[in-house]
């Protein structure tokens, strides 16, 4: 038998060779031929089991389906390919090369419906998806001397105090040192505990630092956002804005025109999208295009929240979690930003006398836990116990720090406001 396609190559080789499955990064989806398909996922779930790849135990394994595939006559014409195994990995190359060509000509033939500027989104989306398809499979060649030279200008270079994009949040920031770039940092709260305040909070801080933020809302509109940031800002009452010409002394519209001037000054490091169904390649388009705007700054994306962010709907509702958070993860490496996803807690935490957040509590809590270098929770006392000492105390839990320290920050939360303020430096009135 003559090889007529790579994916031929490449099944041969394993069958000859089946612990050479183990080498291999592609999936059966990755074949075009229906066929190598099948026989693929046969190797695969060989693999799972830990049996021995052959011509009999593939034949064991695809059973009565394999007559629908060529039969074993197949099997045998495939063993017989002449191959040879040094080039196996050239061979799965070009499988994953093959691979791209075919979808990305799929997405394009899709950008035939876009005919009018109201289609550009589709265009974003389809460039976004064919930019992370062609990233696929890329390696990046490790120098030892370069990366120790580079290692080397990191550790001599001076800084200011820490490493990452300062929250704002003094204690905060010693702990974590930071949010540093390439790191997704999960931020779990009970609604109304005040995840978004202090997304917002950190915002400002960023911002007002001269740094890049990309904030996607998808449960507030970009002037509820901004409404919230000037009260933040100018220290104005959040219930008196909602009906300012009625409500307002000369001091509020004082801070309120001081605030919005603030604001009006983060034109060129601050972006709201409020569309209520985003997916990680539009995200990911969106924080891309900012880069290339201004690669001067570092950038700090605001996703609020998880439980809102659109799967690809073809897997159940865990399982889309867990691809969400693994490709935020992958844009964080790839584009080197620090990424803050806010996500709910479960019902559980109710449960118990103590209602200090914990990583179970997190809804699909598994997926998330892995693919987050930081996980940071809120709690406040006077949530559950409005009898408490504590009041207006929030601790900020940091429940998972990769490389570094686990620990506990309280700040003060001005609840009309919306803000929050370090402790030694409580807000006067």
């Amino acid at each position: 038998m003559h090889i007529e396609n790579n994916e031929q190559a490449l099944l041969s080789c394993i069958i000859k060779k089946g612990d050479l499955i183990k080498e291999v990064t592609l999936n059966e989806d990755h074949f075009d031929y229906l066929p190598h398909k099948k026989i693929f996922q046969a190797m695969r779930q060989l693999e799972r089991k830990n049996i021995l790849i052959d011509i009999v135990s593939l034949n064991t394994e695809i059973g009565q389906e394999l007559l629908f595939l060529g039969g074993s006559d197949y099997l045998a014409d495939l063993y017989n390919i002449i191959t040879t195994e040094s080039n196996f990995k050239t061979y799965e190359r070009y499988v994953l090369e093959e691979f791209k060509i075919r979808k990305s000509k799929e997405l394009l033939k899709g950008l035939e419906e876009v005919h009018t500027p109201k289609d550009i989104e589709k265009l974003n989306q389809a460039i976004a998806e064919i930019n992370e398809l062609l990233e696929q499979g890329q390696e990046s060649e490790f120098d030892l001397i370069e990366t120790l030279f580079d290692l080397n200008e990191d550790i001599e270079a001076e800084k200011d105090g820490i490493n990452g994009i300062p929250t704002g949040y003094t204690e905060l920031d010693q702990l974590l040192d930071g949010l540093s770039e390439e790191e997704l940092i999960i931020l779990g709260a009970r609604p109304s505990v005040g995840k978004t305040a202090f997304a917002l909070g950190i915002t400002t801080n960023v911002c007002l630092k001269g740094h890049f933020v990309n904030f996607f809302s998808l449960e507030m509109s970009d002037k509820s956002l901004l409404t919230r940031m000037i009260c933040n800002i100018g220290n104005i009452n959040s219930m008196k804005i909602k009906n300012a010409n009625q409500r307002f002394d000369k001091e509020d519209w004082d801070k309120y025109r001081k605030a919005q001037g603030v604001v009006a000054r983060f034109k060129n490091n601050f972006a709201i999208y409020d569309n209520s169904k985003v997916t990680v390649q539009e995200i990911r388009s969106k924080v891309k295009q900012n880069m290339n705007k201004h690669p001067e700054r570092r950038h700090l994306v605001v996703i609020d929240y998880l439980g809102l962010v659109q799967g690809s709907g073809r897997k159940e509702r865990h399982l889309e979690i867990g691809e969400i958070t693994r490709n935020l993860k992958r844009m964080a490496r790839d584009l080197k930003v620090s990424v803050l996803l806010l996500a709910q807690l479960s019902r559980g935490v109710e449960q118990r006398q103590d209602k200090r957040p914990m990583l179970s509590d997190l809804r699909d809590s598994g997926e998330i836990e892995q693919d987050a270098d930081k996980i940071l929770f809120l709690h406040r006392d006077d949530y559950y116990d409005k009898e408490t000492e504590n009041k207006n105390i929030v601790e900020v839990i940091a429940a998972k720090v990769r490389n570094g320290s686990l620990g506990t920050v309280n700040l003060a939360f001005v609840k009309e406001y919306s803000k929050f303020v370090n402790l030694e430096r409580r807000y006067d009135g």
